[in-house]
């Protein structure tokens, strides 16, 4: 299996599809393979990164993930989700969770334009977990952690050591909503144990990665392999530099 290096993708990049019937699919990272020469191949612990949109009034097909357990991100706009004959509201900041074998399904408002989401997937070979749905303003603020940020744990492993309320991923570690304003940034830090990835929501932000200086925007992914050191700064963006951090 091929070794990875940091890299920056934003969704646009890639050329899209149409998959699940109805969901417009761009392909941002994938896992490593043998041999790969391609730089966005680089995941280790998930399967992939993905952006979907579907269209106001239309749905997904309801399905399901032998051996993988997947996560949903809502980035914009209404709707529900379907997970096996119960429905939950989703809007922004929604994430829902499907342990492998879970029946979902996700139904966009007329209302809107398109509903738009991330989907995270890994690759697992157990599946002793429940589905989840959770927002992130349902969590309340942290202050313990790297440096000025500001952060809203979601979902956290379901055997992870510092645990929350919705502990349910099996193989990977946590996902979190980070802030940080103006003139502020985290501090210098790295982590040998898991790979990382960073989604910028709103803002532009300045990424140090191994001391060399990256421009981050709305849209974009920094992946870090293991042991990457790393530090984001919001230079001057007046409001909130706002990301996901995906472990």
């Amino acid at each position: 299996m091929s070794n990875a290096s940091a890299c920056i993708r934003n969704w646009r990049d890639p050329d899209a599809y149409v998959g699940h019937d109805s969901a417009v699919v761009f392909p941002i990272l994938s896992a490593r393979s043998e041999n790969s020469d391609d730089p966005y191949a680089c995941l280790e612990n998930f399967q992939s990164l993905t952006w979907h949109a579907v269209q106001g009034g239309q749905k997904s097909d309801f399905h399901h993930h032998q051996g993988r357990e997947q996560y949903y991100y809502i980035l914009s706009g209404t709707g529900e989700v379907l997970i096996n004959d119960q429905r939950y509201p989703v809007r922004e900041g929604t994430a829902a969770y499907f342990p492998p074998e879970i029946d979902h399904q996700l139904f966009s408002d007329s209302e809107n334009d398109f509903l738009e989401h991330l989907v995270i997937t890994s690759a697992v070979d157990r599946k002793d977990s429940q589905p989840c749905v959770v927002n992130w303003r349902e969590s309340l603020p942290q202050d313990e952690g790297h440096g000025d940020c500001i952060r809203w744990r979601l979902l956290s492993a379901i055997d992870g050591k510092n645990q929350i309320d919705q502990a349910c991923l099996l193989r990977t570690h946590f996902l979190g909503r980070q802030a940080l304003v103006k003139g502020k940034s985290s501090n210098m830090h790295k982590h040998d144990q898991m790979e990382q990835l960073y989604y910028i929501l709103k803002g532009h932000a300045t990424m140090l990665i191994n001391d060399e200086p990256h421009r981050l925007v709305e849209g974009d992914v920094a992946y870090l392999p293991r042991g990457t050191f790393h530090k984001i700064i919001n230079e001057d963006y007046d409001g909130w530099l706002s990301y996901l951090v995906i472990s």
